[in-house]
């Protein structure tokens, strides 16, 4: 059985990705969904001394552990309902980071045979200080990594 990571996220291309792997891999691949987000703020980062920092109050006053589980969890979620939304019967996973690299470990972890993720077209100034995901997954990769366009569609529409 082929066991399929669909990347996924707010956007059209993260969409289409569930769709076009659902459609080709079939019914019969085992799924899963992950979904990766930003690490919640901390301000303890920053050195006090700093005007902003120093004057500014505490945003959260909740421990960090509790903040970091709260947010992997809103992630796992979004995962979850991603791929309802689209279709697809999916183990949901959550994590916060940089994409690639929590995606990446999520497909060594769970030894998956294929990675499905959208292509997001950014503009060329984004494009300097911002490595498209599937650009770094594609590169990184061990195993194949399917990226798909946004404009995709299910020929079964």
């Amino acid at each position: 059985m082929t066991t399929v990571l669909i990347a996924l996220d707010q956007t059209d291309a993260s969409h289409a990705a569930a769709l076009s792997a659902a459609e080709l891999f079939g019914p019969d691949a085992s799924y899963l969904a992950i979904n990766v987000v930003d690490a919640p703020f901390d301000e303890s980062a920053f050195v006090y001394g700093y005007a902003f920092p120093a004057a500014m109050p505490a945003l959260d006053d909740r421990p960090m552990s509790d903040r970091v589980y709260e947010t992997v969890t809103r992630a796992r979620l979004e995962a979850a309902r991603m791929s309802k939304e689209a279709g697809v019967s999916a183990t949901a996973l959550g994590d916060m980071g940089d994409p690639a690299t929590a995606i990446l470990a999520a497909a060594e972890e769970y030894g998956v045979d294929v990675i499905v993720t959208g292509w997001h077209d950014r503009n060329w100034f984004r494009g300097l200080f911002d490595k498209p995901v599937g650009e770094a997954l594609a590169s990184k990769s061990g195993i194949p990594v399917l990226i798909v366009a946004a404009h995709a569609q299910s020929t079964n529409d």
